[in-house]
């Protein structure tokens, strides 16, 4: 198929290119560089061509592939079939090459010798795009060869969202951009010419895409989905890694630290492709295994061998002094490791043969303190050393804060969780601790950052970073749930919950253009006889299963989650409809973190020349 042709084709070129620029580089072949640069182009072109194909095959409807019928269908809008091109695994890895080997060209221009390192990255992610076959044809398996194909299966209700569109590229926008500060991390390890500071610039970029899709985009695409803005889902917290590591690395000015963390960095983000692809973690986002796995283990696993090699190799270089900087970088990456502590033990238990799960009290739990550490290290390191010790006294009045507690809200975890009941004593007391602990921290680190009195990108990046923090805690710990079922006869009266007027003023059950049967309710909401706003809230019957897509109603100081989890049939009885509601107080403080942190590294990136 010309699919296959392409790729093969983009494959044999790429490789080619690298060997002859190796030639070129290491024996000063420069009558080489006609046949090489020739080479690149072809290998673009082809990548670029093949990719083109996959989206004209989603386009065109052509079912006979099998990627295509997997995540697309007639009646899907053309919209979500673009969308649908990176909706699984053989479309992002085919995304991420497209993306990584435009770094080449850009290399290219200015005659840089790290695309010796480059090259063999972009060849290698050629090799998984091949291993995941985006061309495979229906034909191949056995049980469908020769049987029409008319239709696909589509993508699943939840993934036909907006966010869903621009999610998965920004995040491999991320992935992508990486490449060049990696390649330069080992060239400079190498011993070779310095390149770092080139590299900074794309450091910041994936920075920038990894806040905005992971953390803004992403978060907003869970919120909506009903799974909440962050539920230490294994993607979720696969790709939290390199967003700190990348951090870090980007606030050392040593070059040798640097370079370290930038490799870590990228051994990270292959991890997170390989939690995301394997389906080991039951991640939301995972897929089936494949042989594309086995590859992705085997680049993990030689790329931090190489790593090991290149610290013991320039051992003698790192001379390590203990100062602010260095010990709040050392805390992000502690916190980096608990995040791949809590995903790496349930991997271990199952190739042990055990089951074990991690849930998000783990995460929690372990990280509280270390956050909050992290906070009054910021506010001192802004502040200068002169509050060393209002910050000693930050962390002390934090402590005393820890031991009360207002409400059983107020604790780290819910004393009513499975977690908190099965948990020995000392963890019981530990969890019971108060969340009153973080308000120091948090004024402390706020007041450093006003303090400065300078509306800069640094500036708006720490902001960002703390109203994340206590804008996400204090949505998800204080969060109300309810309860509420109506008869078929309450349809159009008020039941009161709390502060609030609930009322179904509608209800239909109606066939969708898939041909689902759907059950619709539009639910408003009142408050001191004033409308708080309206949401419909749907019940979807479809063939990959069922799905309740939640409404919200969204206030400055609350939000209104509404779902419908369909009728509830009762014996000698007519249906009932019931609604679940939860009210998150203050979300909007964790979106203007988002924001801001987005926002401050657009203008770092901008005042960075």
């Amino acid at each position: 198929m010309a699919g296959e042709f392409l790729l093969y084709g983009g494959f044999g070129a790429f490789t080619i290119a690298f060997i002859l620029f190796f030639f070129i580089s290491s024996r000063g072949r420069n009558d080489l560089r006609p046949l090489y640069t020739a080479s690149l182009k072809a290998g673009l072109i082809f990548l670029t061509l093949a990719f083109l194909l996959l989206v004209y095959l989603f386009l065109s409807d052509d079912f006979s592939v099998y990627y295509v019928w997997l995540y697309s269908s007639r009646d899907m809008p053309v919209f979500y079939k673009i969308a649908a091109v990176w909706a699984g695994q053989q479309g992002t890895f085919l995304l991420w090459i497209w993306i990584s080997s435009l770094s080449l060209l850009w290399l290219r221009a200015r005659k840089e010798q790290i695309m010796l390192i480059v090259f063999p990255v972009v060849i290698f992610l050629f090799f998984l795009t091949i291993l995941s076959e985006p061309f495979k044809l229906m034909g191949q398996f056995q049980h469908v060869s020769g049987t029409a194909i008319n239709d696909g299966a589509g993508l699943d209700p939840e993934l036909l969202s907006p966010w869903m569109v621009l999610h998965p590229p920004i995040t491999f926008i991320a992935y992508a951009a990486m490449t060049v500060p990696f390649a330069a991390a080992v060239y400079f390890f190498l011993g070779k010419e310095d390149r770092m500071p080139l590299t900074r610039k794309w450091a910041q970029l994936s920075w920038l895409f990894f806040s905005l899709g992971v953390g803004l985009i992403g978060g907003i695409w869970t919120y909506e989905a009903g799974w909440g803005i962050w539920t230490w889902d294994a993607s979720e917290a696969g790709s939290l890694i390199p967003w700190l590591l990348l951090t870090a690395g980007l606030h050392q000015k040593r070059n040798d630290l640097q370079a370290a963390l930038f490799i870590i960095t990228f051994i990270s983000i292959l991890f997170a492709a390989f939690i995301i692809r394997s389906g080991l973690w039951g991640s939301v986002h995972a897929f089936t295994e494949t042989s594309v796995n086995y590859a992705l283990e085997a680049g993990i696993v030689l790329t931090t061998i190489v790593f090991i090699w290149l610290i013991y190799r320039n051992r003698n270089r790192f001379d390590l002094k203990l100062s602010l900087d260095t010990l709040a970088l050392s805390v992000m990456v502690l916190i980096a490791f608990i995040v791949f502590s809590g995903l790496f033990i349930p991997l271990w238990m199952k190739i042990s043969g055990n089951e074990a799960s991690v849930g998000a009290e783990f995460y929690n739990l372990t990280s509280y303190p270390f956050v909050l550490l992290l906070l009054i290290l910021l506010g001192v390191c802004m502040f200068g050393k002169k509050a060393i010790r209002p910050g000693i006294l930050v962390g002390l009045l934090s402590i005393i804060l820890a031991f009360i507690r207002p409400s059983d809200a107020y604790s780290l975890a819910n004393p009513a969780s499975i977690f908190y009941q099965q948990s020995s004593v000392l963890t019981k007391a530990y969890a019971s601790l108060s969340l009153l602990s973080m308000i120091p921290p948090v004024i402390f680190a706020f007041s450093a950052v006003i303090w400065r009195r300078r509306l800069s990108g640094i500036s708006l990046v720490h902001l960002g970073a703390i109203l994340i923090f206590s804008g996400g805690i204090f949505a998800t710990s204080f969060v109300s749930e309810y309860s509420l079922v109506f008869a078929v006869e309450d349809i159009g009266k008020t039941k009161s919950l709390g502060d609030y007027d609930i009322k179904i003023s509608k209800f239909h059950v109606e066939q969708n253009p898939r041909g689902n049967w759907v059950q619709r309710a539009t639910v408003e909401v009142y408050t001191k006889g004033q409308s708080a706003g309206y949401a419909t809230v749907s019940y979807i019957r479809d063939k990959t299963g069922n799905y309740a897509p939640a409404g919200i109603i969204r206030g400055i100081d609350r939000d209104i989650f509404v779902t419908f989890p369909g009728l509830e049939p009762l014996p000698d009885t007519p249906p009932v409809i019931p609604l679940h509601i939860r009210i998150f107080p203050f979300l909007n403080i964790f979106w203007l973190g988002d924001i801001l942190l987005s926002i401050g590294i657009i203008l770092v990136m901008i005042k960075d020349k």
